[in-house]
């Protein structure tokens, strides 16, 4: 509990930090920064990145994003913003502006930050319980919201726990593109591995990878049920 607290008051600190930052930047190159759209658009998005994380960390078990999510995507943030400030300033120097120096400056305050940044989501990564928690539980079954839109599992269910693994079985329909790995990995508890165990009606038992069996008889005729034919 002292770690996380530790972690919650650095976050904070990382955050006011990036706000002085951007306000000395507007104020030392004359208001380039709300100027320029895209700079404006990733200060914004950057310090929306570390709020999530500041908040994931105070609910932290079964939020969403979870710590570790959060913190690998304010480290991302912190990076371009830092390439975008230090691409700024070259052009600034090119036209010869004297408020350059302040640009890369600001850039590598900014690589600093990010560095910090990568330090706590590492911290967050050893404090993240490895037991799938009631509220990761109820998120996956409630909804998520991802990139791609939202999606929610039909029933997900808690088969076994061990000491740092646990064993889940989940229900949805959707083909998207890695879609249990994307919804467990938002709700901070990482896929360690994944089997199919059935397609619709369909159970696959013992087939192996690259094994093919003939689809006939009660199987057959429960997938044209579940497809309406």
């Amino acid at each position: 509990q002292d770690a996380l607290t530790s972690m919650r008051a650095d976050e904070a600190a990382l955050l006011q930090g990036a706000m002085n930052l951007t306000e000395n930047l507007q104020k030392d190159t004359e208001g380039w920064v709300s100027q320029n759209r895209e700079m404006a658009a990733m200060v914004g998005r950057t310090l929306e990145s570390l709020q999530r994380t500041l908040d994931a960390l105070d609910s932290r078990r079964g939020s969403v994003p979870s710590p570790t999510a959060a913190a690998e995507q304010a480290v991302a943030d912190l990076n371009q913003m830092a390439i975008l400030a230090m691409a700024t300033a070259e052009q600034m120097a090119q036209q010869g502006q004297g408020q350059a120096q302040s640009g890369e400056d600001g850039a590598e305050q900014l690589e600093q930050l990010a560095q910090q940044q990568g330090d706590l989501f590492n911290q967050a990564n050893q404090l993240m319980p490895l037991q799938l928690g009631e509220q990761a539980m109820r998120a996956l079954g409630s909804g998520i919201d991802l990139d791609d839109g939202p999606i929610a599992c039909d029933s997900a269910r808690v088969i076994q726990r061990l000491d740092d693994r646990s064993l889940v079985e989940v229900t949805l329909h959707s083909g998207r593109n890695r879609i249990v790995r994307r919804m467990f990995d938002a709700v901070g508890y990482p896929v360690l591995d994944l089997v199919r165990t059935s397609i619709g009606p369909i159970s696959l038992g013992n087939l192996k990878p690259g094994q093919v069996d003939e689809v006939r008889g009660a199987q057959l005729r429960s997938l044209y049920t579940a497809v309406g034919l």
